[in-house]
């Protein structure tokens, strides 16, 4: 079975096919090793949604549940959030200061490019909702 990535989170809203679930800011996110590279530690309201399946027709609103992605997932996602767009800006700086003699216009080129590229990112959201997709894996019982 592949890694998983899970938080803890309660049920905010279930639609016809998706359920919204706020994730909890524990403070394990403290002690993570992850947390500097991991969006659920930088916000504090984070929500995801889940789609419906038939499995979570018990489920309700206000419901705790332990929610949960494939560990590759979490790695792919840092990659296109991070990793690539530092590479993107750390590349276009090198090429264009050795082809500009102004230093002000590399700058703009690479902010330029790192916008551009989160606009992208952002036009092409509902198909990388589509490849990053997570699930309720059981929900928290009370004691």
């Amino acid at each position: 079975m592949a890694e998983t990535v899970t938080h803890e989170g309660t049920i905010i809203e279930i639609n016809e096919t998706t359920i919204k679930v706020k994730l909890l800011v524990l403070s394990a996110c403290a002690s993570c090793h992850a947390k500097n590279m991991c969006g659920a530690a930088d916000q504090k309201d984070k929500i995801v949604d889940v789609p419906l399946q038939t499995a979570y027709y018990s489920y309700k609103t206000g419901d705790r549940v332990i929610v949960a992605t494939q560990n590759r997932n979490a790695l792919w996602a840092v990659f296109w959030a991070y990793l690539f767009p530092t590479i993107l800006l750390i590349s276009i700086l090198i090429f264009s200061i050795s082809y500009f003699q102004s230093e002000i216009l590399p700058i703009l080129l690479g902010l330029l490019s790192v916008i551009v590229y989160y606009l992208i990112l952002y036009r092409f959201r509902k198909t990388l909702q589509r490849k990053f997709i997570f699930v309720i894996s059981r929900k928290v019982e009370y004691r």
